[in-house]
């Protein structure tokens, strides 16, 4: 009988988040040294920080600058920020709904502990089950947050800007300590093709730049040019303005993504602004 091939679970600390590997460390240690209520209050702790993180990345501020926020809240103004890469919004809210009333639960399991508030208070233990239950739960959602997070800040169309570079088939051109450069040969005959340069630390591309046969002039066939630039940008991204006598400027609401493009004759620049 053939097994299905399972579902490959990335780990928490593979996003490289400081603020949340610390947490995420604390809990795993905590746990396996048998203290659970300790893990719980990580669990907990690692949500917080998960939420707060997503929400200043996206917004450039402390969600909590002008008031503390208890959990559910930070929960909900966090998915709310997120919710343009939902697919049906109305549906997977109501699951949010029911995440959030999980991490609720997760604060009062936490609130039962001596950890919490100190050893005067009359606390129930937490057994091993129990900790690892609220462990799993608060993996769960802190996943979901940074995956849609993700989602949100990078192009999940192949090879386009905004996007994790797919380099096979590719040639690196240069490379100097910010970015890395590939080239993907079209007709070498005719010299077209694509280069992408992508940041050196995440492999996002930065820019795309398409040349053309050498005949063509892209700037005078607009129709052509836009034919030939849809592959790297998101498909709802539409023209609001021009720069200069060559330039474009190009946006996507859905992902929030602004680009520039610039045409010198055969060759067309799509670049992240």
């Amino acid at each position: 009988m053939r097994h299905p091939s399972k579902i490959l679970r990335p780990e928490v600390d593979s996003f490289g988040v400081e603020a949340i590997d610390e947490r995420y460390s604390e809990m795993n240690d905590s746990y396996n040294e048998k203290k659970y209520g300790e893990s719980v209050n990580y669990a907990r702790s690692m949500v917080e920080s998960t939420c707060k993180w997503i929400f200043k990345t996206i917004k450039g501020y402390e969600i909590d600058k002008d008031r503390y926020h208890l959990l559910p809240e930070l929960a909900q103004i966090t998915l709310h920020v997120l919710e343009s890469e939902l697919s049906s919004q109305e549906h997977i809210t109501k699951i949010f709904n029911k995440l959030i009333a999980t991490i609720v639960e997760i604060g009062s399991l936490r609130n039962s502990t001596s950890v919490s508030h100190g050893s005067s208070v009359r606390t129930e233990s937490v057994t091993s089950v129990e900790a690892r239950f609220v462990i799993f739960a608060a993996e769960d959602i802190t996943l979901t947050l940074l995956d849609l997070l993700f989602n949100k800040t990078h192009s999940l169309k192949r090879n386009a800007v905004h996007s994790v570079i797919d380099s096979k088939g590719m040639t690196k051109l240069r490379e100097d300590d910010s970015f890395v450069t590939y080239k993907l040969d079209d007709n070498a005959s005719l010299g077209t093709g694509t280069e992408f340069t992508v940041f050196k630390n995440c492999n996002v591309i930065y820019q795309a730049v398409v040349t053309l046969p050498k005949w063509v002039d892209a700037s005078s066939d607009q129709e052509f040019m836009s034919e030939h630039m849809r592959d790297y940008m998101e498909n709802d991204a539409i023209e609001t303005g021009k720069k200069g006598i060559s330039g474009y400027m190009y946006y996507s609401a859905k992902k929030d993504f602004m680009y520039e493009v610039q045409v010198e004759g055969n060759v067309i620049y799509i670049t992240n602004v």
